[in-house]
């Protein structure tokens, strides 16, 4: 009959309130605090152990780059080296081919020489003095007979010309230069301050003239000019094209003048211009074509 009695007649269960102790409330609240912090360390780690392998990454990819274009840098250095030492392999047997065997080319300091007017020698305007030691190993290779006189390309820079050998008495490490030659390569103004007129040799032309350069000057050891032995056929003619209209005023018998000038020279190159100073003014006739191949030797005796 009890049990059969409804829940509602049931006696309600007592509630019992019991009051937490306050230092065991105050570690709760210790706990549950230090959790926190542990789970935020906890967070800040992970981040920082991501941060750090992102940042090993990122390096290590960095790394790769740079080796990857160091590597290709290196890689076209040694095919860029590898197609100059081709480039001058190839020259240099042409030039063996077209000098009949011979070779020689040197670096040289560029200065004054005006030995060639002061010996009176006629074709004075192109004659270079070379270095004692470049005879010595240039001679052994050169047959008069078979190559004919000695003549050079001179470089400097993007300027290039031609001369002919005056002797072997140079200092060491220089090569002496007519002015007509200093013009050619652009260096008298470089080389040379302002000075009085240099003395011309007798039958001296208007070309021999140099006005800004001294009779005689000091190397410039931060220039060299590249000395190399050339073969050059004699040529069949020249053709000059007058650059100012003054030209034919101030030269009055053109066909000796020009006579008279080319006599001072052995050479001719496409980029040499002869100058004729007349009235006070300079006027100008520019070599644009010559018999073969725009550099000749004048005669095939210099």
């Amino acid at each position: 009959a009890a049990s059969a009695a409804p829940l509602a007649q049931r006696p309600k269960a007592a509630i019992v309130l019991r009051r937490t102790h306050p230092r065991a409330a105050s570690m709760d609240f210790e706990l549950s605090m230090a959790s926190k912090r542990f789970e935020k360390e906890a967070a800040k780690r992970k981040a920082n152990e991501k941060a750090r392998i992102e940042r090993q990454r990122r390096e290590r990819a960095l790394a790769d780059q740079k080796r990857i274009e160091f590597e290709a840098q290196a890689e076209a250095e040694r095919k860029a080296a590898l197609e100059s030492a081709e480039k001058l392999r190839a020259r240099h047997e042409a030039l063996l081919e077209k000098n009949k065997g011979v070779w020689a080319s040197q670096a040289l300091v560029p200065q004054l020489n005006l030995s060639a007017e002061a010996k009176g020698i006629r074709r004075r305007a192109d004659k270079i003095s070379l270095p004692r030691s470049f005879g010595e190993y240039l001679t052994p290779q050169h047959d008069p007979s078979k190559n004919g006189p000695m003549f050079f390309e001179l470089a400097f820079g993007t300027r290039l010309t031609h001369a002919t050998l005056l002797d072997f008495s140079a200092p060491e490490g220089v090569v002496g230069l007519p002015p007509k030659v200093l013009r050619c390569l652009g260096l008298d103004s470089s080389l040379y301050s302002a000075g009085a007129p240099a003395a011309a040799a007798p039958g001296a032309t208007a070309m021999d003239a140099s006005p800004a350069l001294p009779a005689l000057g000091p190397p410039a050891q931060q220039l060299k000019v590249t000395v190399t032995y050339r073969a050059l056929r004699p040529g069949t003619f020249a053709k000059l094209q007058p650059v100012f209209s003054a030209f034919q005023r101030d030269m009055g018998d053109i066909k000796t003048a020009l006579e008279l000038e080319l006599e001072t020279h052995a050479t001719l190159s496409g980029a040499h211009a002869a100058w004729h100073a007349a009235v006070g003014s300079l006027a100008q006739a520019v070599l644009v074509a010559t018999g073969i191949g725009g550099k000749v030797s004048m005669f095939s005796r210099a």
